[in-house]
């Protein structure tokens, strides 16, 4: 009889333990001001926290899942092959517009910043949620890409995001936004992150 199977294997990855290892995502939201310039940084701040571009809003377990604030705790590690940009349900076509055309997101890991990707929102099509309707006058809603995960690009090479070391997503814009109201904007990373288990 065989014994109890205690790893799989992952092609370029080698044997995984199970039970440590899953495949789920790190997720982290923002808010822009209606005029949103400054720089922001999702990843920074962990549920219960302050949420980036507020005064006072804390944030919680649908914004965020990172246990620590810009780091990944003791005995985590992620491999990530997608990043992710999902506006906020409900946001008007020329909200989104406007963003997709000012806001730059880049990929920061480590303690010497490196960049390891950048880009405009719609490189990172978020792959899910409500594509686009509206009744042409005030109710709509839009997702940044078309609702399917075959629309996303993995990374040919996973980015390493190891333990207590500094990650971030920052965003950026090329000019001052200009939108209706203010917009909540989440970063997804995908792929098989280390969750130890005991």
């Amino acid at each position: 009889m065989g014994g109890q199977i205690n790893t799989v294997t992952v092609a370029g990855l080698g044997p995984l333990e199970l039970g440590d290892y899953v495949h789920s995502s790190l997720r982290s939201t923002v808010q822009f001001a209606t005029t949103q310039a400054a720089t922001l940084n999702f990843f920074q701040n962990s549920i219960g926290s302050t949420m980036q571009g507020t005064a006072s809003t804390a944030l919680t377990s649908y914004d965020t899942n990172i246990p620590d604030q810009g780091k990944l705790p003791p005995g985590w590690q992620a491999l990530i092959f997608f990043m992710s940009v999902y506006p906020a349900p409900a946001i008007v076509l020329g909200d989104i517009r406007d963003i997709q055309n000012k806001a730059l997101f880049k990929l920061i890991l480590g303690t010497t910043d490196k960049v390891s990707d950048d880009g405009a929102a719609y490189r990172y099509p978020a792959g899910g949620g409500v594509y686009g309707v509206s009744d042409l006058t005030s109710v709509e809603n839009w997702t940044n890409g078309l609702p399917s995960s075959g629309a996303r690009t993995p990374y040919a090479i996973p980015h390493s995001i190891k333990e207590l070391i500094p990650f971030r997503c920052e965003v950026s814009f090329a000019s001052a936004l200009a939108t209706a109201a203010v917009r909540n904007y989440q970063v997804s990373l995908e792929g098989i992150i280390r969750k130890p288990v005991g």
